[in-house]
């Protein structure tokens, strides 16, 4: 057993004084005197829980200077009388998808199927077993839902994944990297109106908006007279701080946050659970310096006490078949869930009485996966077992909470941008095939439909566009209408676009530094080829036609190099000095997916390093990347190789060995 730290001796010698030893069976908040053990350097403040979850009393928690007397019934200075169980439910990463919606397949409704498991899992609960649902973060930025939001606060509607995921009795979140992406009083509001569970982060510091009343360090919940200790971490690594209108903000160390709160919670805490949007250190697809494992082992040095790791931001999928022992750490279960709604985690923890507090005997996890729908498969097909039918969600909590929504979309989705070209050169199949390993038609149009567009730009016109593929999600079908909804999926990603200068050198650099972040054909070969149909988060960019080069591959991704580098086909080299406007998204412009310090990541040999755009200045435009496609597909009617902007492949980089 871990020795407790000093201060909860004290709290324990204070409360034998009081109560005369006692059995612990009776809580400390049974003191006829009202006295209570003091708190150093945290606060408490009885907080708002939501009704349709677990908790009875729920406490925010915050940094205070000086000792503080802690409420009554966090004070109990030992376990309850009996054993107890706990069932932890947890999504991550849900960006937007509690109900996907589909003409020809059907409507997937991924949180309402939620509902339907964890409601039984309450019902069936007694009063030795307690049934939580958290999610770990990110669950905006990726649907349509996203257009209820506005962009600024005159234009916010309604916070559609917090109303939604309110009803579902969801009792804790923790901010991601894509709750800012609107800025930091987007965040506050929709927490403000819509969320009914804390939403949680002990780093996001200095915001004028996201202030420790909305957004909360830490909270303690209580369950069944089980206190429960909640704290959230928000990634530093891709995550906005210091925005034009909320300049102080910052994301501070997640480690020294954990180190903070664990030891001055732990006195009155039974159990502890982090949610920690930081990522699951290993997953290839993203570069985490600070993660799960880190703040595991951290915990395991600040705490005696069981604790749960809720991890997110790299859509891992952990512990499907069985909780696997290279994902405990120093006793603690690392969990993640995926992404997009496809999987619902189930832990379930046996907490043994003992003195002074509990131990976990017994931990079990699992994935539950969340049916796609098909209505176009038929009962006696391969693979409709798999799919989702009307049995399998919760029909009522659909039709109360979600459908008033989706009803608030149906217009815009509905919207016709335009029409495409017969040819299939933009379909999904094409796109995904193609974004991660050298040209890339949707993203040849999209950089120069941006360009075309761009007379209108503060400052004037840019020289080049430039995009991440893994802002390019699906493509479009051939001779077809394409709608607001339609192009939503294929760039489900709010970026702005910020004009970056960039001279000559500087540019060549940019596409040395691209040409090594390629997924290259060694890399689909063999046991374990890179899934070109996810999410490759190495940051490789694609540029609009006035760029060409050539990408020799070398003998592995250190080796790869640029040639023949042209602009309007004058040679880079010769022009050195000139100065370049260049269209980013704001994702890549302030340096995420390895376009900041350090390695790049996501699968690269440690000596592939990122280049610093992040260091640059820029000049946010105020202008949404997608918005400015969608506008550009309006005027002129149509999505195809010609008209207004050139595509699909025209040869502007070519891929030689």
């Amino acid at each position: 057993m871990k020795r407790y730290t000093i201060f909860l001796v004290i709290c324990l010698v204070f409360a034998q004084a009081v109560f005369g030893g006692g059995t612990g069976d009776s809580p400390a908040s049974q003191n006829p005197g009202g006295q209570q053990c003091m708190a150093e350097g945290i606060g408490f403040t009885l907080s708002a829980y939501n009704p349709r979850g677990s908790f009875e009393k729920l406490y925010a928690v915050r940094e205070e200077s000086g000792s503080h007397s802690a409420p009554e019934e966090l004070t109990r200075t030992d376990a309850l009388a009996t054993d107890m169980n706990l069932t932890v439910f947890h999504f991550n990463d849900l960006h937007g998808h509690m109900t996907d919606q589909d003409s020809k397949r059907g409507d997937t409704h991924r949180v309402a199927q939620m509902v339907k498991i964890v409601d039984a899992a309450r019902k069936n609960a007694d009063e030795r077993n307690i049934v939580l649902f958290f999610s770990a973060g990110d669950e905006h930025t990726g649907t349509p839902f996203d257009e209820l939001l506005g962009w600024n606060a005159q234009e916010f509607i309604v916070d559609p994944a917090y109303r939604i995921l309110s009803a579902a009795g969801v009792d804790a979140t923790v901010v991601g990297n894509h709750e800012v992406d609107r800025g930091y009083e987007l965040l506050a509001k929709g927490a403000r109106q819509d969320a009914a569970f804390p939403v949680l982060s002990a780093n996001i510091v200095g915001s004028r908006w996201a202030t420790p009343d909305v957004i909360k360090p830490a909270a303690i919940g209580i369950a069944k007279g089980l206190r429960i200790g909640l704290i959230g971490l928000t990634t530093p690594e891709e995550t906005r701080e210091a925005t034009v209108e909320d300049p102080n903000v910052r994301i501070a160390a997640p480690l020294e946050s954990i180190e903070y709160y664990l030891p001055r919670m732990e006195p009155f805490v039974d159990v502890f659970v982090v949610l920690s949007h930081l990522g699951f250190e290993g997953e290839e697809r993203h570069r985490v310096s600070v993660g799960d494992r880190a703040i595991a082992e951290a915990a395991s040095r600040c705490t005696g006490k069981p604790v749960l790791v809720i991890g997110g931001h790299t859509h891992s999928v952990l512990n499907k078949d069985g909780l696997e022992a290279a994902n405990i750490v120093e006793g603690i279960p690392l969990l993640q869930a995926g992404s997009y709604g496809a999987w619902l985690g189930r832990m379930d923890v046996s907490l043994a009485r003992k003195e002074g507090g509990y131990a976990a005997t017994d931990m079990k996890a699992a994935l539950l996966p969340i049916k796609s729908r098909d209505d176009r498969v038929a009962s006696d097909q391969k693979g409709w077992a798999n799919l989702e039918h009307e049995g399998d969600y919760d029909g009522r909590f659909e039709k109360e909470n979600v459908e008033p929504i989706l009803t608030r979309l149906a217009g815009k989705m509905k919207e016709r941008l335009g029409r495409t070209a017969a040819t299939q050169g933009f379909s999904t199949e094409r796109i995904l095939a193609e974004r991660y390993v050298g040209e890339c038609g949707m993203a040849n149009y999209m950089n120069d439909m941006i360009v075309a567009r761009s007379a209108n730009f503060p400052g004037g016109p840019v020289d080049l566009a430039v995009f991440n593929a893994s802002g390019i999600a699906s493509g479009v079908d051939g001779n077809t209408d394409v709608t607001f909804g339609d192009w939503f999926k294929v760039m489900p990603y709010a970026d702005n676009i910020v004009i970056i200068s960039l001279s000559g050198a500087q540019l060549l650099d940019v596409l040395r530094s691209n040409a090594q972040r390629l997924v290259r054909p060694e890399e689909l070969a063999g046991t374990k080829p890179v899934a070109l149909d996810g999410f490759v988060s190495r940051g490789f960019l694609h540029f609009s036609s006035d760029l060409r080069y050539e990408i020799r591959l070398g003998a592995n991704a250190e080796a790869a190099t640029v040639e023949n580098a042209s602009f309007r086909g004058v040679d880079l080299r010769k022009t050195p000095d000139k100065i370049f406007r260049i269209a980013f998204s704001t994702y890549i412009a302030n340096g995420f997916e390895g376009w900041k310090t350090g390695p790049v990541g996501a699968g690269l040999p440690q000596g592939v390093l990122a280049w610093d755009l992040a260091a640059l200045d820029k000049l946010d435009t105020g202008l949404v990347y997608r918005n400015e496609i969608i506008a550009g597909i309006k005027e002129w009617g149509r999505i195809a190789p010609s008209g207004g902007a050139a595509g699909p492949l025209d040869g502007r980089v070519t891929i030689r060995q």
